[in-house]
């Protein structure tokens, strides 16, 4: 890391009295204002964790996830993750849908079902049972189960996965099936979904595409009180049409604001949060002259991504940035 930091700050301070600065210095355009996208994707990893003492067995590789308690009142959970790296960081997220396709109850009762957000990192696995897949087969290395994030050496810290307890959506399931259900940021009408909406699915995505290396995606439970009330979900290898789909609506920020939004208001160690205000500022002046590669925005010559440097690219490419501000 560069050790001149400081100097450039007083520097900066002496030789001009406003925040401006040239942004033909950064060869690049600031954009045009900010529009509404779509983002649509399906899982990059899912499994089912099968309540099991030892952890004897999985589900990673077949065409089913199953949530809720089985006939003999073992439970079961599936873990969805999805790849958000399309979304820039700092974009404001609008709305969130997750769609799943029912196929197989013993259930006659419509369920609340709720979606939590992991904390621990876990692998996918290669179990691929056969007929109904409901029992799992025997683990081998690389699989999650009730027990193992990835067998054999790696262990949830509380058996059945590592997630906030607090859940980020809960919606009302049906049992007809086949039929699709979802999990919506927006208020549902009707019997099924959720009539106060999910935000925790927007802040959830907020902050995995701020902080993509915290991105353990979803787990998702089913009545647990009582048995024979599982539902079977089709999974990422099964059917195109029928797969879990996560839809995001976003607003994407225009460069000066996706470069110069460093921080949420308040300052670090908060992460992003789609305004410029003086914390942005602030935080970044502090970590400059700290040598912090909070503030390492570009790399050498003003463009992006950040290099693990701290030069006077970052600090005159930060100032314009912020200058520019948000539309």
């Amino acid at each position: 890391m560069r050790t001149k930091s400081s100097n450039i700050v007083r520097t900066f301070f002496v030789s001009t009295s406003t925040w401006v600065a040239p942004l033909a210095l950064l060869g690049v355009s600031m954009g045009s204002p900010a529009h509404a996208d779509e983002l649509v994707r399906t899982p990059i990893a899912d499994a089912t964790l099968l309540e099991d003492e030892f952890g004897a067995v999985s589900n990673g590789g077949g065409g089913w996830l199953f949530a809720g308690k089985t006939s003999g009142f073992f439970s079961r959970r599936a873990l969805l993750r999805f790849d958000l790296s399309p979304i820039p960081r700092g974009s404001i997220i609008t709305r969130v849908q997750l769609r799943l396709r029912m196929d197989r109850t013993l259930d006659f009762a419509n369920r609340v079902m709720s979606l939590h957000r992991v904390t621990a990192s876990w692998n996918e696995g290669v179990g691929n049972p056969t007929n109904n897949e409901g029992s799992g087969v025997p683990t081998v290395d690389g699989d999650s189960t009730w027990l193992h994030r990835v067998f054999p050496d790696e262990l949830w810290t509380t058996p059945g996965g590592d997630y906030v307890a607090q859940p980020s959506g809960t919606s009302v399931f049906g049992f007809i099936e086949p039929r699709f259900d979802n999990f919506d940021s927006s208020p549902t009408t009707g019997t099924f979904g959720n009539p106060n909406g999910n935000p925790g699915l927007i802040a959830d995505i907020t902050a995995w595409i701020n902080d993509p290396a915290a991105n353990f995606g979803w787990i998702l439970r089913g009545y647990e009180d009582e048995a024979a009330n599982a539902r079977r979900f089709v999974s990422r290898t099964g059917t195109t049409a029928s797969r879990p789909t996560l839809t995001i609506t976003y607003t994407p920020p225009v460069v000066g604001c996706n470069l110069a939004d460093i921080t949420g208001v308040g300052g670090p160690p908060i992460q992003p949060d789609g305004l410029l205000t003086g914390d942005d500022l602030n935080a970044f002046i502090a970590a400059f002259a700290a040598g912090d590669l909070l503030a390492d925005v570009v790399r050498i010559g003003g463009t992006t991504p950040p290099d693990g440097l701290l030069t006077g690219d970052d600090f005159v490419a930060f100032i314009a940035a912020f200058t520019a501000g948000c539309p």
